[in-house]
């Protein structure tokens, strides 16, 4: 049986739709899962820093919504019927699926 090459891969994953697979076949950081706040990452410079220093980087201080973005009067109504299909098992399973940008 032959070693099926990267392109060999690609090639068969792409034509059968699975796209995140066929991408996974070309990036060499293999890892994936949920990351540990404290776990170290290593940064596009080459440092090194806490998943948690990093978000709290990237994400301002909470401010006061200005009156002008709220809903004045009264709410609209959601379709709960979206939100009842949503578990715990479900979003974890989502989440270990997906690829961390960090």
């Amino acid at each position: 049986m032959e070693k099926k090459t990267k392109h060999d891969v690609l090639e068969k994953c792409m034509s059968s739709g699975r796209v995140h697979e066929a991408l996974n076949t070309l990036s060499d950081n293999t890892a994936s899962g949920i990351l540990h706040m404290d776990e170290m990452i290593t940064l596009k410079n080459g440092s090194s820093a806490s998943v948690r220093d990093q978000l709290a980087e990237k994400h301002p201080c909470a401010q006061s919504a200005s009156p002008d973005i709220l809903i004045q009067g009264d709410t609209p109504t959601v379709n709960n019927i979206r939100f009842e299909s949503l578990t715990p098992a479900l979003l974890k399973q989502v989440a270990m699926q997906s690829k961390g940008s960090a």
